[in-house]
């Protein structure tokens, strides 16, 4: 007569538990806390959701072709990738997740984990650190590497900023690495599909794309319906941001208003109407508008500055350079963006063109900035005067080349847009 051990059956129920039935769908309680209580093969993680790691197919494709000073400034580049390299204090890296087992330290006495971690037994930190760096870089997070104590400092795409943590199992589980995801500060819908697609990465899962969700097609009247009429919501927040961004005395006042108007001219988030009346709201005015107020966090000449440390105030100009970026997509080619040439020359690309020359310590709001602009550059590109004299004369050429081998080393969406930026300037 065959025995069970207590609680093997609820064991077995545990492991044939079916996944979400949508991809990157919230797991339920009972699949959060779906960890295994004993040392095997299994990989004990409590996260569910299907794998978020696209499958790599070989070396990325050729840069393309481009004009012999780019090729010239791409080459130079390349030879002095060393000297090139994010620049390193004691125990930290800038760029790659460079451990050895003897970094990871074993999970504290009284550490309690949170959901989001994963058990990888009979591994090696350089190998799940390996993976774990490798797709920051394809999911575009800016990481920050502390390599003295197995730590990654991040911020995604949309502006969360969470950790990973590595440790030693203890005891029974000293045979593997725990992989810890905690988020600090910031809130977006896709923060689980990237916290997954870690766990997924430090696991050695390789799959495929997430399933897109499905969006019902916008309304379309018919003829013998009324159209509605252009949403008002956008410039009721505009008049709110503004009055947030006047009490300069009061950082979280500022952030605000800084938030409300990214998410205004953000055309996925509010759609293309209610962006185009914003951003055409906030381009039209004069002397102290709402975009003289944009770009004075760009060029930190507030006429009341903002009290706050560096990183703060850090955080104030990257959201304003979001703003910029969403600006400039939306109006692209419109009347409205030729006619303020003259203030984007002067008040805006000078400060864009400094967060590219940062893409070393910042490849985040170098993405951004490259993002605004590249509008920009098709906008203007008939005018000798703003291409030649704004822009190459500024060196912008040159430090879009060193923002791409930042993006090549850490940052996807940085590699891209640096990219396609050199090609429209060609």
């Amino acid at each position: 007569m065959s025995s069970t051990s207590p609680g093997g059956d609820e064991r077995k129920m545990r492991r044939k538990m079916p996944a979400p039935p949508v991809y990157g769908g919230l797991p339920s309680m009972s699949q959060a806390r779906q960890v295994t209580s004993e040392s095997g093969p299994e990989v004990a993680r409590s996260v569910g959701g299907g794998v978020a790691v696209a499958p790599a197919f070989g070396p990325a494709a050729a840069f393309g072709p481009f004009s012999s000073q780019t090729r010239k400034h791409l080459a130079s580049a390349q030879a002095g990738g060393a000297k090139s390299a994010v620049p390193t204090a004691a125990g930290k890296s800038g760029a790659l997740w460079d451990i050895q087992d003897k970094d990871v330290h074993t999970l504290p006495e009284f550490h309690p984990l949170e959901t989001t971690a994963v058990f990888v037994p009979n591994s090696f930190a350089p190998d799940v650190a390996g993976r774990v760096s490798d797709v920051l870089r394809t999911r575009s997070i800016a990481a920050t590497f502390d390599n003295s104590k197995a730590k990654v400092s991040c911020i995604s795409e949309d502006g969360v900023d969470f950790r990973i943590r590595l440790y030693r199992g203890k005891g029974k589980f000293s045979h593997g690495i725990i992989v810890e995801v905690q988020r600090r500060f910031g809130f977006s819908m896709s923060f689980h599909v990237d916290t997954v697609a870690i766990l997924d990465a430090a696991e050695g899962k390789v799959g495929a794309a997430p399933v897109p969700v499905a969006i019902p097609p916008a309304y379309v009247p018919t003829s013998q319906e009324a159209a509605p009429p252009l949403p008002q919501t956008s410039l009721s927040s505009l008049k709110i941001a503004s009055e947030m961004l006047s009490k300069t005395g009061c950082v979280d006042s500022v952030a605000n208003g800084l938030n409300v108007l990214v998410t205004v001219t953000n055309p996925k988030k509010v759609g293309k109407s209610a962006s185009g009346r914003a951003c055409r709201e906030i381009l039209s005015g004069g002397e102290g508008s709402l975009w003289s107020s944009v770009a004075s966090f760009l060029l930190g000449n507030n006429a009341a500055p903002v009290v706050g440390n560096n990183d703060t105030l850090r955080d104030l100009k990257t959201k304003a350079i979001n703003i910029v970026a969403n600006v400039s997509q939306v109006m692209e080619g419109t009347d409205d963006l030729q006619t303020a040439q003259s203030a984007v020359a002067t008040s805006v690309v000078p400060a864009l063109i400094g967060a590219v020359r940062n893409a070393t310590a910042d490849a985040r709001t170098a993405d951004l900035a490259c993002r605004a602009l590249l509008p920009l550059i098709k906008t203007y590109r008939s005018d000798p005067s703003f291409i030649q004299g704004v822009l190459i004369e500024g060196g912008v050429r040159e430090d879009l080349v060193g923002a791409h081998a930042v993006g090549e080393r850490s940052h996807s969406s940085l590699e891209k847009s640096t990219k396609s930026c050199l090609k429209e300037l060609d």
